[in-house]
């Protein structure tokens, strides 16, 4: 079906060793040849970073979750976590 919405998600343990795989995960969606492909890996690997450096998701159990969305030609990248400062982060 054409224009057909696909999603793929993965949820990464909130520990910075996972920070590597989530950039893996992302590229292994969109693959080498992905004009944006560079910049959505970045992108999450910043993100989930900051996630698990100031979001409090290096917490035990805490997690972060990668989405990546395609729609047609469109692709979303959305990285979510439980949003909560660590303790001294600056509101």
């Amino acid at each position: 079906m054409v224009g057909a919405a696909v999603r793929e998600s993965m949820t990464f343990a909130g520990r910075a060793d996972q920070v590597r795989e989530a950039r893996a995960f992302v590229f292994r969606l969109l693959g080498p040849s992905h004009p944006s492909g560079d910049v959505a890996v970045l992108l999450a690997s910043e993100v989930v970073t900051d996630c698990v450096l100031h979001g409090g998701s290096a917490g035990p159990g805490e997690a972060v979750t990668v989405i990546v969305g395609s729609r047609g030609s469109q692709k979303h990248l959305v990285v979510s976590d439980e949003c909560r400062p660590s303790p001294g982060y600056p509101d």
